[in-house]
């Protein structure tokens, strides 16, 4: 048995005694491979995730391994977006790493390299035949992880060993050492390290993860100076203190140079050159940071995805997307706010741009005044409908949303509404409006009697005479074609300050409305003839026989006043004969009695 499977062993009786638990706050994790122990991973520039097997209890399956981002053909081979595939069936690989030219490179546990273009392209000094496995190099000292630098070098560990290496671009000098082009060349080498993965900055400075030997994260810097805080020398290895003695299995760097590393069976630790915020969490500069919330999900490999997932093994391989911080959502928009009865309105609403992380669950209107509320159980835009509000009353209404992390802010009031009237404030205002108009009318009435008066006092005093209009004007009822000429000769016998009296004025035409009543026949009483200045009160009986003489006689004999005090004179005098008749009799009677 190789020593590199020895390792493993050891590994795999070791795996029962990490904790793997469960999803934890913080962080969305999706298995998109079985595999529990990768060791190599990689992303192209599609977002395929390519992952080197070596250690899959299906023969099958082991070998290089494509979960595609979409649907379609990669190397000439049909994919389906989110299923694993293994595109390269062989043994024992060790290391991958895509080119920038998006040639998928790998290396296998006795340091042969292959590798699959979909063009064709030479790499190396090597020319790939389109969609065909072509080996790169064979023996190297690359037998682990693998990464490029800017330059197209291809830089890879040693397994379990204290040793890593280049395969070169180009011949020169690198790290302060020649090298061959296209020829592999180890540039450093202790047996005391036991080294697992590798990681290539921007910089060009190499990142190395050590599992068990010295224990800890090491540096191979491309120039003198400082790195994460640390002072280094240039080309030469040295162990950043940052990461402490913890054993690191899987490294990686992010496009800003953050240095990622997996300690083996715990979580993901990062430290980054300048203050910052990764998978929810907030970084100080140069300051180790430990990602909590990926426990449970790191044994071996790490990728940093271009979009800042985390890529690593655990009980499975495991995509890691840092679930956002829930706050409560934004405020609505605010629509429009409409009557629906007196007492209900309806307020729409546009759902908030951010829902907080988390789904909305309930939106609330609450009116000013009275806080009447309505809510609407649904995730977008809509109305809501407010109840209890009262009649005749002007309201606004804002309206909040709200989801698993609280309530949102108010948004803007609505434009303010009021409220229709009640039935019976309805039928209230009628009769007000009734009153009003009555009054109204009263008072108009009263303008127009009280300008007639002035007018009719104007022709009095200058000793005119009055037409029947304006009487009627002035509501002295009774003045006709026919009596108007006696009404104005009484009235000219009036002295000036009588005449300024309306009262002496609308008596007489009383006296002759009366007079013309009595000739016409029509209904009337005796006390209007004593109102009217006619005659003189009488007794009951009287009056009665006054008003049966008046209406005897022919309406050409009662049409003055003289004929109509004649005709009651007449009928009091056949009254009183009556009545002594009536009394002489009854005296007879009486002395018969006595006799």
């Amino acid at each position: 048995m190789n020593l590199r499977k020895s390792i493993l062993l050891v590994l795999i009786l070791l795996m029962p005694f990490f904790s793997i638990s469960q999803a934890s706050a913080g962080v969305t994790a999706t298995t998109i491979y079985s595999l529990a122990y990768p060791v190599g991973l990689a992303e192209d520039s599609s977002g395929n995730i390519y992952i080197a097997d070596d250690h899959n209890s299906d023969a099958s399956k082991k070998g290089i391994v494509v979960v595609p981002a979409t649907t379609g053909t990669l190397f000439g081979q049909a994919v389906t977006a989110g299923t694993p595939k293994t595109i390269v069936a062989v043994s024992n690989p060790a290391g991958i790493a895509i080119s920038s030219g998006g040639i998928l490179v790998w290396s296998l546990a006795n340091g042969d390299i292959y590798g699959l273009s979909s063009s064709g392209q030479t790499i190396f000094g090597v020319s790939l035949t389109v969609n065909t496995v072509t080996q790169i190099a064979s023996g190297t000292g690359l037998r682990g992880g693998l990464d490029f630098d800017s330059s197209g070098n291809l830089f890879g560990v040693y397994i379990a060993t204290g040793t890593f290496s280049v395969l070169p671009v180009a011949s020169g000098t690198l790290f302060g050492q020649s090298v061959t082009a296209n020829t592999s060349k180890t540039l450093y080498s202790n047996g005391s390290n036991w080294f697992w993965d590798l990681a290539v900055d921007s910089s060009g400075n190499i990142f190395i993860s050590d599992g068990w030997g010295l224990q800890g994260v090491f540096v191979m810097p491309v120039s003198t100076g400082t790195l994460v805080g640390q002072s280094v020398t240039a080309n030469t290895v040295e162990k950043l203190t940052a990461f402490g003695t913890t054993r690191y299995a899987g490294i990686d760097a992010d496009a800003s140079d953050a240095i990622y590393a997996n300690v083996y069976g715990g979580t993901t630790k990062v430290i980054a050159p300048t203050s910052r915020t990764v998978f929810q969490t907030a970084l100080s500069a140069n300051t180790l940071t430990n990602l909590s919330s990926t426990s449970g999900y790191i044994l071996q490999g790490l990728l940093i995805a271009s979009n800042g997932d985390i890529i690593s093994g655990g009980n499975s391989t495991y995509r890691l997307v840092a679930t956002p911080d829930l706050t409560v959502p934004d405020a609505p928009t605010i629509g429009t706010a409409t009557a629906l009865s007196p007492t209900s309105a309806s307020i729409s609403f546009n759902a908030p741009a951010s829902n907080g992380g988390a789904t909305i669950e309930t939106y609330t209107a609450t009116s000013t005044p009275g806080s009447f509320t309505g809510q609407l159980l649904q995730a977008g835009s809509g109305s809501i409908t407010v109840t209890g509000l009262s009649s005749s009353t002007a309201y606004t209404f804002t309206v909040t949303a709200s989801n698993s992390a609280g309530t949102s802010s108010p948004s803007s009031a609505s434009i303010s509404i009021t409220m229709p009237a009640s039935e019976e404030e309805l039928a209230a205002q009628s009769a007000q409006s009734a009153s009003a108009r009555e009054a109204a009318a009263r008072a108009a009435h009263s303008a127009r009697v009280a300008a007639a008066e002035e007018k009719l006092k104007a022709v009095l005093a200058r000793g005119e005479p009055v037409i029947t209009q304006l009487f009627k004007e002035v509501e002295c009822f009774g003045a006709t074609e026919k009596n108007i000429s006696l009404i104005n000769d009484d009235i000219a016998l009036l002295t000036v300050e009588e005449k300024q009296n309306l009262k002496n004025v609308c008596k007489i035409v009383l006296k002759y409305a009366t007079v013309d009543k009595v000739a016409a026949h029509g209904y009337f009483v005796f006390a209007q003839l004593v109102e009217a200045g006619i005659t003189a009160p009488q007794a009951s009986v009287a009056r009665s026989v006054a008003i049966r003489e008046l209406r005897a006689r022919p309406s050409e004999n009662v049409d003055t006043i003289a004929e109509i005090n004649e005709a009651i004179k007449h009928s009091l005098a056949v009254y009183q004969a009556r009545k002594d008749r009536l009394a002489a009799v009854i005296a007879r009677n009486a002395a018969r009695q006595l006799n």
